[in-house]
């Protein structure tokens, strides 16, 4: 990674003269005021960015919250706040209990971030070309990291929008949110609407963009939302359940699965009881008055050693719809049912490859999902589809990939471009020796981040890397100039290769990086699974709604 410069001097006394526009210099720093005071940021320039990028690090977007209660706007400053460091991550849960929860955590968290944990986390940053100034109207890309919402911060090296905002001339926002059961608790003493604190975050760091972003040169009517994995999902939810009015003209899903994600109140319960219990707390009158005198730390020691899961769960639509397909379909209607702004979807060649590690198999994955009886009949009813693989784990790979990423996907843009919503897909497959989680790990889950933010060793990188990185970026940053038009590929139902399934060790000479071709090339085995997403759909539970659909299809087939 090319290393980062900083200069010039933070002079806390120099205010008074400032007026609101960026890029007033504070002894070679950039300058912008806020609604909430005066920012001095940092200019950064790299060897491979054709602009130098005014960093801005480390902003509040909200007041350090409280233990589970909802997010408010932060308090004004006095002095220059200086904005040159990233924020505190908010608390971390890693993946604990599964045979390969070691590598999966040195997967998705190498490089660590180089920030503390804190519920001290509201904090997002900016990344503004050196030119822009209050009235350039530049798009803003807004990012919304992933990690199951147990995991993940703005910080991590990988989410740096310094590369995309200095090549593609566009504002980018990365923000903080709170995770697992700080950002999700499912206490029965929490009023459903109030539980999705996380995604309330969300909401208010855009908000904040809407207050604000035109300091640093962007436009507010110009807000691109993008995500990956859970971070999908939540952008999803921001189409879905919107704000009113809408703070957003267009979104990028990346290798999400919004339409399987459903709830389990049992489980839920289950696991917030657990978390009373080991806490000493479940006797007491005051559940959550006792809870919130647990030091942060020891309750996230308890869930990680129990192995507990606390996501973003359906609240009647205040940040997360009861029926995501059923508000898509009321939309064509209804306009208002849901954010009807241009969408570009996707998802990657060899998601699940991380996943299939550490001696980890389907077997073991699929009954974590359905239990074992109903994962025993969904592998035997859909494994024999599979033929013609190099090996049986190549074979179980794809299938769980279509499963949760690629038909998903695919469901989600025919959906969309059903209620004409203006739609774009593309299908990600690339894998570089520089990059690769492990030999053989081809384009995984979270592959497409790389070159979006031309994340990778620059030294090591081969010429196609880079054309990939380049090509890939800018259609991302064109989506966001003008999301009417796309990004520069025919709208959905054609699919757009990308990364010309490059792998280590083969000649790249003639590879193309972009390349449009019919939906069946990538979806030819996603009819299989159409019985099992509606009932899955119709049910809001996956585990009842998978069984429900295989008994039914298997009677049928022996009638």
């Amino acid at each position: 990674m090319v290393k980062l410069t900083y200069t010039g001097t933070v002079l806390l006394w120099y205010q008074a003269a400032l007026s609101s526009a960026l890029a007033v210099r504070d002894n070679g720093r950039p300058t912008a005021t806020i609604d909430s005071g005066i920012l001095i940021g940092a200019s950064v320039s790299e060897p491979t960015v054709s602009s130098t990028v005014n960093q801005f690090l480390g902003i509040p977007y909200a007041k350090p919250p409280t233990r589970w209660k909802l997010p408010e706007k932060p308090d004004s400053w006095q002095d220059a706040r200086d904005a040159s460091q990233f924020g505190n991550a908010c608390h971390q849960q890693l993946l604990s209990g599964a045979k390969n929860a070691e590598l999966l955590n040195k997967y998705f968290n190498t490089p660590p971030a180089s920030v503390p944990d804190s519920e001290d986390c509201l904090y997002l940053n900016v990344f503004a070309p050196e030119a822009a100034r209050p009235g350039s109207s530049k798009p803003v890309m807004f990012w919304i990291h992933g990690g199951t919402d147990a995991s993940g911060t703005a910080a991590l090296p990988q989410y740096d929008g310094t590369n995309l905002a200095g090549n593609q001339d566009v504002i980018v926002v990365t923000i903080n949110y709170r995770l697992n059961l700080f950002g999700f608790p499912t206490s029965p003493d929490i009023p459903q609407a109030e539980r999705n604190l996380g995604l309330h975050d969300q909401r208010l760091a855009l908000d904040w963009v809407q207050r604000n972003i035109q300091s640093f040169g962007g436009d507010p009517n110009r807000v691109t939302l993008f995500g990956q994995s859970s971070g999908a999902r939540s952008v999803d939810n921001l189409i879905t359940a919107p704000p009113d009015p809408v703070p957003f003209a267009a979104a990028i899903l990346q290798s999400t699965e919004p339409e399987l994600s459903t709830a389990d109140r049992d489980q839920e319960k289950a696991a917030w009881d657990t978390l009373l219990s080991d806490a000493d707390c479940k006797s007491a009158a005051d559940k959550l008055g006792c809870m919130r005198q647990i030091p942060a730390s020891a309750l996230v020691d308890i869930a990680e050693a129990r192995g507990l899961s606390f996501t973003a769960s359906p609240d009647g639509g205040v940040t997360f719809a009861n029926s995501m397909p059923g508000k898509r379909a009321a939309s064509f209607i209804d306009r208002k049912a849901i954010a009807r702004v241009p969408l570009l979807i996707g998802s990657n060649a060899d998601e699940a490859s991380p996943f299939l590690t550490g001696g980890v198999t389907l077997d073991e994955i699929m009954t974590g999902f359905l239990g074992a009886a109903t994962a025993k009949l969904f592998l035997a009813t859909y494994r024999p589809r599979y033929k013609g693989f190099p090996s049986p784990e190549k074979r179980d790979e794809t299938l769980i990939t279509d499963f949760i990423y690629t038909c998903p996907a695919a469901r989600l843009a025919g959906d969309s471009k059903f209620v004409r919503i203006p739609t774009w897909r593309y299908f990600y497959n690339a894998s570089f020796a520089n990059t690769e989680l492990f030999p053989g790990s081809g384009a995984y889950h979270s592959a497409e981040i790389r070159p979006i933010f031309a994340f990778y060793p620059e030294e090591s990188a081969t010429p196609f890397e880079k054309d990939n990185s380049r090509v890939i970026q800018k259609a991302w940053a064109d989506f966001a100039r003008n999301p009417a038009a796309g990004p520069g590929w025919d709208s959905a139902p054609s699919v757009q290769l990308l990364g010309g399934g490059a792998t280590p060790g083969e000649n790249d000479q003639n590879r193309v990086v972009s390349t449009t071709v019919e939906a069946n090339v990538v979806d030819s085995r996603c009819g299989l699974y159409k019985s099992i997403y509606d009932a899955i759909q119709t049910s809001g539970i996956m585990r009842d709604a998978v069984d429900t659909a295989l008994r039914q299809n298997i009677r049928q087939n022996r009638e």
